[in-house]
Order: C-alpha cells, then structure tokens, then sequence
C-alpha cells in the first residue's frame, strides 16, 4: 500500500524518502486509513540492497515505477567473494539502505506495538535478475550457465544479511518477493531442482531465524506451496488465479495464507461490492480449513486503487467475525 499512499499525497518514493522523517508519519496515517492491521514499510527503497553492489536504484515518479539497473554485465567474472561480514559492511555503507533502514526505525518509533511492521527484498532468484537483468538470467538458466550458483549464493546471502538488517531495525515480518520464481516464468521441476535450494540457503544463513517469512510468488504459485510450507514460511502470498482450496489443502495447516483478491480487475477497476463479496468468499473458504488465511491483494495495491474499495475489503472481514 505504499505506492497507494505516495500517489495520494503526490510524491515520488524519492520525494518521500527526502522528507525529515523519512515519510513515516505519512506511512502510518495511510495505512491506518487504510484500516490496514499491519504497515508496509520501505516500499521506497525496494531494491536497496542491489544499490549496495552497483545496481541503478530510480524511484522519482509519481505513482512507484522503480526502474533498476544491473549490476553485472560480465557475471562469469564480475560477482564478487564476499563474507557475510563484508557484504553487511557494504550494506550499511549504502545510502538507500540506510534510507530503508532509518524509515523501519522512525516508523517503529511511532507505532511501537501497536502494528507489526513488514518490510522486505527481493526472493532468491528475483535477486539474481536484479544483479544482471531478467533476460539475461532467463537465457542463463535455460543454458545452465556454470556460473549461475555462483551468482545464486551471491544473491542468497545478499538478501539473508539484508533480512537481518531490517529485523535489527525494528521490522517484524520480513518479505520475501520473488515473482521471477512464478509458474508463469519458469517450470515446477526448475523451481524446484535450480532455485529452491537457494532458498534453503537463504534460511540457513539468516541470523534472525525467529522472525517471521512471508513469502510472496506472483501468478500461478499454485505448485509451489508445499515447498514453500517446507521452507519454513509462516505466510505464503499469492495471487487471484490461485486456488485457494487447493492452496489451504496442502498448508496443511503449517501456513498462512495471504492475498487471493485480483489487485487490478477487482481492487482498481471492481466497485465496493465486488471487493467485499471476494474477501467474504476468501474467509468462507478459509472457515473450511480451520481458518489461517488473511485477505489481501495478489499483489501490489495499485495506486490509484478507490479507498470505498479498500475500506471494502476490512468491512467484510469486521462483519464476518461479528457473524
């Protein structure tokens, strides 16, 4: 919802990264607005932790666009060897991260418990397009490029000390985005024979193992689940086309699920009823398998998404559980 809160106020995540406080206060009204029982912090700095390696981070558009460049152009010979140690060293160096990171503080500063914080980076294999560019990591796993473990466990630590940086600052649920890892994008036995166990490297390596993942996978994310259950996450995302029946089937009650509602056909372009009789189709559904499921978007709130529709959504859910 934070691209929903600088397009109300017209800035850019440039814009709001500029102001005193970093854009917290905006933040915490918005979502509040919202009705929202968390708040989504660092939106604006999404890719910061690439920025620490030579990524190109631009975020100076209304509305969210974020356009990142590459890292490496030449990754057979260009990604670095770096310890844990000295990755954390790069990262506190980088001016973007310390925006992300000062704005998980000020936040917390003004809400303390009252809301969980979620904030987050790209998954393991997003994290790879990130560094070199999508096509290019496209082309390199449908070649198996011998170098591609080794940019995989570059990007697998990069974002495990990244996580614990942001848990350190006061973030309470960390996300973990990888909508490259999508059924859309690439096939089940790929997911799960090339980039999974970069994912359980990802766990390993994390010191702050007690904070909660939510994992989200953009389109069809549907095969995905159990692995992603096994994995260790306390909360899988996914989008409309998802079945969700399916989805709560093979949690098998280790997980939550997130999302469900279509962001653009119905939370954009749907009225309020539409918003409200989705979310109380999710929470019937969820009634079926003892719960665990929390509605939301598939996605990003589209930013010019109508607040009657957004407050549609937590109207269900209050007269659900007043039912």
């Amino acid at each position: 919802g934070s691209a929903w809160i600088c397009k109300k106020h017209g800035f850019s995540y440039e814009e709001m990264i500029k102001l005193p406080d970093l854009g917290a206060q905006l933040l915490v009204d918005g979502f509040k607005e919202m009705k929202s029982d968390a708040i989504y912090v660092g939106g604006s700095v999404w890719m910061a932790w690439a920025h620490a390696f030579g990524s190109s981070v631009k975020a100076d558009v209304i509305g969210a666009p974020i356009v990142v460049g590459t890292a490496f152009d030449d990754p057979e010979n260009q990604i670095p060897e770096l310890t844990d140690a000295e990755i954390r060293e790069a990262l506190l160096a980088d001016c973007y991260v310390q925006a992300g990171l000062n704005q998980v503080k000020a936040v917390k500063a003004i809400v303390g418990d009252e809301y969980p914080l979620m904030t987050g980076h790209d998954g393991p294999l997003t994290a790879c397009g990130i560094l070199i560019g999508m096509e290019q990591l496209m082309m390199a796993l449908g070649k198996r490029e011998p170098w591609l473990p080794k940019l995989q466990e570059f990007a697998a630590r990069c974002i495990a000390v990244y996580a614990d940086l942001i848990v350190e600052a006061g973030c309470d649920i960390i996300n973990c985005c990888d909508p490259v890892s999508s059924g859309d994008m690439i096939s089940f036995p790929m997911f799960k024979k090339t980039v999974y166990p970069y994912y359980l490297k990802y766990a390993e390596l994390k010191e702050h193992k007690e904070t909660p993942v939510l994992v989200h996978i953009c389109g069809k994310a549907g095969q995905r689940v159990e692995l992603i259950r096994d994995f260790g996450a306390k909360f899988f995302s996914v989008d409309y086309m998802v079945d969700l029946d399916d989805m709560l089937d093979k949690c098998e009650g280790k997980m939550v699920m997130v999302g469900n509602i279509n962001p653009a056909g119905v939370m954009l372009e749907g009225t309020p009823d539409e918003v409200y009789n989705d979310t109380m189709s999710i929470l019937e559904k969820a009634a079926a398998h003892n719960g665990r499921t929390i509605p939301c978007t598939g996605c990003e709130l589209p930013a010019d998404s109508p607040l009657e529709n957004i407050l549609a959504l937590s109207k269900a859910a209050e007269d659900y559980v007043a039912k």
